[in-house]
């Protein structure tokens, strides 16, 4: 069963990435684990260690009630029974990245599912955010959901990947099961120092065996020079019409690996359009 982590912070955005995953949930047959970052509450700091705790319980059980309310408004408007999704909703203390990455140890989590926290700018996402954290640490795939996106599924998914050898991620097998519950075409768009046309993607595989499924998608294979990469990612995109993009960062950082040609530009170009993180574990 696959087991998906929906963070949320009430906003709209939040809402509409927990609405995101639940949709998936009902599609894969998953459970949900909803879960709120709570600030600590403010008390004076000589206050007695007793009426903190007796704070900190009550807003904990004030944002308890709304993640169950706002899992009920989902149901409702999904029209899904109690029943249907196996889901569940906790509340962990901040800071944000640390909590998360807790309960997806803790849970056994296969994928997050969370918002862009009401940015439409990708550079605003990367810059201090929670999401942000999230993305460096994260040690499970991540989908990261743009505001006021409407979710059909992802049927035209962009693989961008740089020139150089890609080893297999265990992650990898979240996008396949994308792929094939929604017949996706898969592009794989791949950056190259002097742009050179790469016509096989076994090229920059090291375990090639472990790619092969990917392959059995319907796929096309293209290339561009690292210096094009902004205009030829955005011709990209809208010639695939590309309603999902997948990063493969290393592990040190996805600006040093992704963005520091300012790709996030032109990826904020494109608010409309989720992006899927799969890190090296």
């Amino acid at each position: 069963m696959l087991r998906i982590l929906a963070p949320t912070d009430f906003s709209m955005d939040g809402y509409n990435a927990t609405l995101v995953a639940m949709r998936l949930a009902q599609r894969f047959g998953s459970q949900v684990i909803f879960v709120h970052a709570m600030a600590k509450p403010p008390v004076p700091a000589n206050s007695p260690e007793n009426l903190f705790q007796s704070l900190y319980r009550e807003e904990e059980q004030k944002n308890l009630e709304k993640l169950r309310e706002e899992c009920q408004h989902l149901l409702d408007i999904l029209n899904m029974r109690h029943g249907e999704i196996h889901y569940k909703t906790v509340v962990v203390p901040t800071p944000f990245a640390e909590s998360m990455l807790e309960v997806i140890y803790r849970e056994k989590i296969d994928l997050v599912v969370m918002g862009s926290r009401g940015s439409t700018s990708l550079r605003k996402i990367l810059l201090g955010s929670s999401t942000q954290e999230l993305m460096r640490l994260t040690t499970v795939p991540l989908l990261i959901i743009p505001s006021f996106f409407v979710f059909d599924g992802f049927k035209r998914v962009t693989i961008l990947l740089q020139h150089k050898a890609q080893s297999y991620r265990p992650g990898v097998k979240v996008l396949e099961r994308l792929a094939s519950s929604y017949n996706a075409t898969l592009h794989f768009l791949i950056m190259t120092q002097d742009g050179r046309q790469i016509h096989n993607i076994t090229e920059i595989c090291t375990d090639t065996a472990n790619w092969q499924y990917l392959l059995e998608f319907p796929h096309s294979i293209s290339s561009m020079a690292e210096t094009d990469t902004l205009a030829g990612l955005k011709d990209h995109m809208a010639q695939k019409r590309t309603d999902l993009i997948v990063l493969f960062p290393d592990r040190r950082s996805i600006w040093e690996d992704f963005f520091s040609q300012n790709i996030a530009d032109d990826l904020a170009a494109q608010p409309k359009v989720p992006i899927l993180i799969l890190p090296n574990q």
